[in-house]
């Protein structure tokens, strides 16, 4: 690989350049999304097809396990979302929709509220017993995840959440979900 600026080799991968510090960053992000084009445009005929899966837990025992099939094929994008809970019934939801009707398509990261609120609490509890630091330590890593968040002309908006290891397909996904001009 080489610098686009000065011209110097540099390792695959490098953020900056060593030789004139220029930032890669940007260009490996316009290499995916040249790559992805390249590939949507090869595979405009076939539908191209994603698979994400993200659960929760906490020790061993996912109580929350969320399984996403998404297909882009051609102009259209169906997304079918499984979400299983522990002891509660499984729930799927089924989208579709025109990729020129996607405002933007971006991979965000957040928390659980739910997983911020516990370690808030046990912030306060542990300053009675340090113990609870631990479990606010464990909430705020359970909370940390990455989505892709698609947003519609017509104000609806679909979260797909990812495992981290899955980043890069994620990042594929949105690219190919974006807005054509």
């Amino acid at each position: 690989m080489f610098c686009p600026n000065c011209g110097k080799e540099i390792e695959d991968g490098a953020k900056f350049c060593g030789e004139c510090g220029a930032d890669l960053a940007e260009e490996q992000t316009a290499e995916v999304a040249a790559e992805a084009a390249g590939s949507a445009a090869h595979q405009s005929a076939d539908a191209v097809e994603f698979s994400f899966e993200k659960g929760k837990m906490i020790g061993n025992i996912v109580y929350r396990r969320t399984i996403t099939e998404a297909t882009v094929s051609g102009d259209r994008i169906a997304i079918s979302q499984s979400v299983k809970k522990i002891f509660r019934k499984e729930r799927t939801e089924t989208w579709e929709s025109d990729r020129s009707r996607i405002l933007s398509a971006e991979l965000k990261t957040s928390f659980d509220i739910w997983d911020l609120i516990y370690a808030i609490i046990f912030v306060a509890l542990g300053f009675v017993n340090p113990l609870f630091f631990l479990l606010t330590a464990l909430f705020l890593f359970t909370g940390y995840t990455k989505s892709v968040i698609i947003k519609c002309d017509d104000g609806s908006s679909f979260k797909i959440p990812v495992r981290i290891l899955q980043k890069g397909e994620a990042e594929k996904f949105a690219l190919m979900c974006g807005r054509r001009a």
